[in-house]
Parts: structure tokens; C-alpha cells; sequence
């Protein structure tokens, strides 16, 4: 008696496991979400699963456990930024440079799939408007496609106000 119900949690993480891998939910080098566990499938066994997280940490979950999943590595991710800018800038000016800047991002980050768009108008207040940004990237490239299109708009801000300086002197 003692052994049948020990072996009931082995029982279900081998069913667990066999339908994980005989339904493909996830695969390994797939980046998921199960419970409080996020990261990079390494191994899928019939009794554990295997997940890298981000920070270098190895999740062994027994597959009884895994009861819903969010695969990440599934379709292709979207990259938002909010952008605040000071009430002073022209909007029209703000939007030209924000295209300019991002017109061959391609070229400099082969994770995003298209131009970026310029949506518009996020929020507004008495100081500052926010202005939102959309680019399609590939999946699990969310962050290095935000970072790059923050990147490549403060590098032409800094070469508008250099030349705005230039203009002046």
C-alpha cells in the first residue's frame, strides 16, 4: 500500500512527461514559463524537466508538476518603448527623428523583422508627452531590439543638438 501511493507521483510524471513530448509543447532550447519557474529548456526526461533560468539557475521540475506552460519561443515577439520627451519638442520634429533614426535598423540588428513603428502619443502630462514605439522581432529578442532602438534614438538626438551646437556658434 505504502509503495502504491509513493509510486503515484512517479506514475504522473511519466504520463506528464510522455504527453510533453509526444504533443510537443516545448522542446529544448525553447524559453518557458511554467509556475514561478521562466527560462531554457535544457533537457526533457520522461519524469523531469530541466530549465535554465536567466540567471544561470537550473530548475529540475518534475513533469507532474508542470500543469500550464508559456512557451515563448513560439512566434515572434513585439518590442515596445515608451519614449518621454520634453512638452518643448515639436511632436512632427520628435516623430521625423525617431524615423530617421530608425529607418535601417535592420542592418544593425538582424533580430528585428521590420521598421519600426511610430504609434504616437502614449500619455501626456504638464511637462513631458511619451511617445510609443512598435517593431516585430524575433522571439526571445525583445529586450535587445528595445535597447537598440533606445540606443539608436539617443545617438541621433546627440548628433541633432551637436549640430543644433555648431549652427549656434
Amino acid at each position: 500500500l505504502a509503495i502504491g501511493f509513493g509510486a503515484q507521483s512517479l506514475v504522473k510524471d511519466v504520463i506528464t512527461g510522455f504527453f510533453i513530448i509526444f504533443e510537443d509543447q516545448f522542446a529544448v532550447g525553447d524559453v518557458i514559463k511554467s509556475g514561478e519557474y521562466r527560462g531554457t529548456v535544457e533537457v526533457i526526461g520522461l519524469r523531469t524537466t530541466r530549465v535554465r533560468g536567466f540567471n544561470g539557475e537550473i530548475y529540475i521540475i518534475p513533469n507532474g508538476l508542470i500543469t500550464s506552460v508559456t512557451n515563448f519561443s513560439l512566434s515572434n515577439s513585439l518590442a515596445v518603448v515608451d519614449l518621454p520627451v520634453k512638452n518643448e519638442q515639436q511632436l512632427q520634429d520628435t516623430i521625423t527623428l525617431i524615423q530617421a533614426a530608425l529607418s535601417n535598423i535592420m542592418d544593425r540588428c538582424p533580430d528585428v523583422k521590420g521598421t519600426p513603428d511610430v504609434l504616437g502619443i502614449q500619455s501626456l502630462s504638464t511637462s513631458e508627452y511619451v511617445v510609443r514605439i512598435a517593431a516585430e522581432c524575433n522571439p526571445n529578442a525583445r529586450e535587445t531590439v528595445e535597447r537598440r532602438i533606445l540606443t539608436d534614438i539617443k545617438q541621433a538626438i546627440e548628433a541633432r543638438d551637436k549640430g543644433q551646437e555648431r549652427a549656434q556658434a
